[in-house]
């Protein structure tokens, strides 16, 4: 059952495999791993923990350098000869992904309803500018804020903390949208609303306290934002 909260002043939107979907750049990135899916997830997860590691180390790298030096260890791991200059080709299609089906009209939907929308991803700057371009969803976003900008890849604290200052304003003023578990487990930890897209690909992670919201796509979430 959803929690009970006010109208946020301010949406934070994930972007990867919450706006846009991966499925087919990971099943690309498996044709170059002797097509075996399995290592074609091996190599987002090892993306998405290689950033976290870079922020505990208090480093920070391009999320495209991360997703190169991803792909190296799992090539490595399996003993998987590849071509660098192909890889990177692939790499770069994360930009171009394509929107889920939904989301177009839920955040026209969001939109007409008085939010502001702001991405907070840990994709880079030109590269949250292109997928969102290319998808035609630029036109409903009010800003375009990535761990570029912050140096802290999510879901560390500072990174929401410091999202909502380039805002001006409260944590408590702010929902998180989100398919990943662990980034409603960080928006939680610094008092926002947070909004658990399940998409049928990650599990919420049970030791974080649960999300204000979970639903099966943006469309169900929008139609009860809009509403508060």
């Amino acid at each position: 059952m959803d929690k009970v909260i006010q109208r946020p002043q301010i949406i934070f939107l994930d972007v990867i495999d919450t706006l846009v979907n991966m499925a087919g750049i990971k099943s690309s990135i498996a044709k170059l791993l002797n097509n075996r899916l399995e290592l074609g997830e091996a190599w987002f997860s090892n993306m998405l923990l290689y950033s976290q590691v870079d922020t505990l180390l208090d480093d920070y790298h391009e999320f495209w350098k991360i997703a190169m030096a991803s792909f190296e260890m799992v090539a490595q791991t399996n003993h998987i000869q590849y071509n660098s200059n192909e890889v990177f080709e692939y790499v770069k299609r994360m930009n171009v992904a394509p929107a889920y089906p939904e989301v177009e009209n839920a955040l026209a939907n969001l939109k007409g309803a008085g939010y502001q929308l702001v991405t907070l991803t840990n994709s880079s700057k030109a590269g949250i500018h292109t997928q969102l371009t290319t998808n035609s969803l630029d036109k409903y976003i009010d800003q375009m804020i990535s761990t570029d900008d912050i140096g802290y890849f999510k879901p560390h604290p500072h990174t929401y903390l410091t999202a909502s200052r380039i805002l001006n304003v409260s944590t408590d003023d702010c929902l998180l949208i989100s398919s990943h578990g662990w980034d409603i487990a960080g928006a939680n930890r610094v008092g926002m609303y947070t909004a658990f897209l399940n998409r049928n690909q990650y599990a919420f992670y049970p030791l974080s306290d649960a999300p204000h919201f979970n639903e099966v796509d943006l469309k169900a979430l929008s139609d009860k934002l809009c509403i508060l």
